[in-house]
Order: C-alpha cells, then structure tokens, then sequence
C-alpha cells in the first residue's frame, strides 16, 4: 500500500496543463497522464469530491506532509 502522503511540488507538477474548474476525477485523470508517482496520484484520489477553481486549492486539500 502506497502513502497518500505527496508534496505541494508534486501536486503541481502533477496538475500540468488542467484547465479549472476541475473535478476530482478531473485531478486523478490528470495526473496520470502526466506520469505522477503513485503518493501523488492515490493523494489526489483521496481529495474531497469538489470542484476545484486552481491548483493552490487543490494543494490546500490534498494531504502533503507539510
């Protein structure tokens, strides 16, 4: 089992190129397609299912560890 724990650098990076408003989904989709490690993609899984209006507030969801 892989830690949901990820990095607000990883969520970003992880979240290139997505367009808001953006589901839950929307951010899993994403961040597969852009090859995220697994921490990255299942923390992002993991998130309240929203709607997100940008990155900083999906890195305010997700849990990073720091």
């Amino acid at each position: 089992m892989t830690s949901r724990t990820t990095t607000a650098d990883a969520v970003r990076s992880a979240l290139h190129g997505l367009e808001f408003p953006a589901s839950k989904d929307d951010l899993a989709w994403t961040a597969e397609r852009n090859d995220a490690d697994a921490a990255t993609v299942e923390a992002l899984r993991s998130a309240p299912a929203e709607d997100y209006t940008s990155v900083d507030a999906v890195v305010a969801a997700v849990d990073t560890g720091e």
